[in-house]
Parts: C-alpha cells; sequence; structure tokens
C-alpha cells in the first residue's frame, strides 16, 4: 500500500502519542527500523502484514479519527526532544542493559536528591 500523506502525519502522531518509535513498535509487534523508514520516508510504501499490525494504533490519527480513543498509549507529547531521543536510545538497549542503566539512574537521581536535601538542613 502507497504511504499517503494522510497516513504519513498519522504513524507521525502516533509515535508522538507513544513517546518514541521503540515503544509504538513493541506495541504494533514490528521491528522499529520500519518505522524510521516511514518517517525518514526511505520507502513509500507498506507491506499488509505491517499494516495490519499498525492500522489499529494509526486509525485514530487519520483524518475522521478520534485521538481521544486510543487505548494503551501514554501521551507523552510534553517530552523534550532530548528527553525523547533518550527514549529512542533506551529502548534499543538490551533488557539486561536497560534495568543495569536504570537502577543506576535511578541512585544517581537518589544522590542528588539527598545532596539538594542536605543543603537545607
Amino acid at each position: 500500500m502507497k504511504i499517503t500523506d494522510d497516513i504519513f502525519k498519522a504513524v507521525q502522531r502516533t509515535v508522538e502519542a507513544f513517546g518514541s518509535i521503540g515503544e509504538f513498535a513493541e506495541k504494533a509487534n514490528i521491528q522499529g527500523e520500519i518505522l524510521t523508514d516511514f518517517l525518514t520516508k526511505k520507502t513509500k510504501s507498506i507491506k499488509d502484514d505491517t499494516w495490519e499490525k499498525i492500522y489499529p494504533f494509526v486509525k485514530n490519527y487519520l483524518p475522521g479519527g478520534s485521538p481521544t480513543e486510543v487505548k494503551g498509549m501514554h501521551l507523552k507529547g510534553h517530552l523534550t526532544t532530548d528527553q525523547r531521543i533518550l527514549m529512542d536510545a533506551f529502548d534499543e538497549l538490551s533488557k539486561e542493559t536497560r534495568e543495569k542503566k536504570l537502577i543506576e539512574i535511578v541512585e544517581l537521581a537518589r544522590v542528588e536528591v539527598e545532596r539538594k536535601n542536605s543543603k537545607f538542613f
């Protein structure tokens, strides 16, 4: 199927709603590279099986759809570009590495909060 402007915009808005390409790809059970190729216009068409997987998510962003009805998405339009880049990079890590890095980040944040709080006492 040809990627029309409406389909392109719907995929783009769906990625924004999920907060990252990785999250959308995971929910749709497709490879993130497929979405990247759509969004960078490296491909001009969508395979039928891919369309079947992404359609339930993008349909509400097609003309006449209602984005507020999309379920299972974490609307993250408020994230900065840097935050989105970090989320996409994080999604590319293995599960084990993600868990390890998450623990490290939480520990760094805890230490920083304690440091800030100790200034007040």
